[in-house]
């Protein structure tokens, strides 16, 4: 299920049991608050207690905001009246994008709620060690108790209310291995229990993962035309994909600091998409880990999809940058190649193809 569409999934299931849930003559309903963040080529998170999964959303009662484009803390304030105010994001990589963040904090009203999550990179751009005290700073303001920033990939997530003291963190997450997803329902009148401490949690990957790769497009260095599609077909069967188009000197598609693990392994189906390939030679798809070939499968206009799949475990304990490269087979140019639903998968003893079949 794609990470929106779970999303509201979930939250239609909570609207209906909150509807069920008996409630008081003229009492307003409660705030019902949902934020997952996602680091550069890690997991979605899963909603606490289901397994839906979630890459990067803000959900504010009924309303749902999704933006996995750019890199810092996406933000969001949610004032009395329910109204969504300062709905930004801000780059903390650099100076003036944590004074922006540090203002629209500053400019918050008791009873106001703000939901911060990570999204993509975090770690400084300029003056490391400056911009490392000044967001620990801004974040012990709002009551957080973890650090991000220091390192890549990383997922972040807080919600905080602003009380008469100040700001009171009412559930925060974070992780170095997958995604996080926070929920928290809040009084329509902004009270909590006496004596309330938030929650926070520090998610560890369950034994096995996939991330899949046509999701984390946004993240790779494009050394050609390349983008996410659903509607390109080989044979006529659509996969989830990423388009390649390959030039005179091929094509290449790179993510860096990709960490491999004892159980990593890679797995595509690839072909070249129909009524797209007319007078091609075909094309040789490569994967490759820091400039060298690990797996190759040669593909001929009209042939189906074909399996490509690659065991990174020998590679072990290894950080560097994962490539897809094509490869003409002739002198014919513009192949439109497709890498079909490609997965990087970490924690499995088994091939990819049947990991990926368990994980279904």
């Amino acid at each position: 299920m794609r990470p929106v569409l779970a999303l509201a999934c979930v939250l239609l299931a909570l609207a209906v049991a909150g509807r069920c849930a008996p409630r008081a003559p003229g009492r307003a309903a409660p705030l019902e608050l949902v934020v997952a963040a996602k680091g550069p080529l890690l997991p979605p998170g899963k909603l606490p207690g289901g397994d839906e999964e979630l890459g990067e959303a803000l959900r504010i009662g009924d309303r749902t905001l999704v933006d996995g484009s750019g890199a810092g803390l996406r933000a969001c304030f949610v004032e009395r009246s329910g109204a969504l105010r300062a709905v930004r994001l801000h780059d903390v990589r650099r100076a003036a994008g944590l004074e922006t963040l540090a203002a629209d904090i500053a400019s918050a009203s008791e009873g106001d709620v703000l939901l911060l999550a990570s999204s993509g990179s975090l770690e400084p751009r300029e003056k490391a060690e400056e911009l490392h005290a000044r967001r620990a700073e801004l974040l012990a303001t709002l009551g957080a108790r973890a650090r991000p920033g220091h390192h890549t990939p990383e997922s972040w997530a807080l919600i905080a209310l602003r009380g008469a003291r100040g700001w009171l963190p009412l559930a925060e997450g974070t992780s170095r291995e997958t995604g996080v997803v926070l929920a928290f329902t809040l009084e329509a009148a902004r009270s909590l229990p006496p004596g309330f401490v938030g929650d926070f949690v520090e998610l560890r990957a369950p034994g096995g993962v996939r991330v899949p790769l046509e999701l984390e497009l946004a993240h790779a260095r494009a050394f050609c035309q390349a983008e996410r599609t659903q509607s390109e077909t080989v044979g006529g069967r659509p996969f989830p994909a990423i388009l390649q188009q390959s030039g005179p000197a091929g094509a290449r598609l790179v993510w860096e600091d990709v960490a491999l693990g004892s159980g990593s392994g890679f797995m595509a189906w690839v072909g070249l998409a129909d009524g797209r390939s007319q007078g091609s030679d075909g094309v040789e798809f490569q994967l490759l880990f820091d400039g060298e070939v690990l797996g190759r499968a040669r593909v001929q206009p009209g042939a189906p999809w074909k399996l490509f799949q690659v065991d990174l475990r020998p590679l072990a304990g290894r950080t560097g940058g994962l490539e897809f490269a094509l490869a003409p087979l002739g002198s014919a140019t513009g192949d439109a190649a497709l890498w079909g639903r490609p997965m990087l998968v970490h924690g499995f003893d088994r091939s990819p193809l049947e990991a990926w079949a368990d994980e279904r």
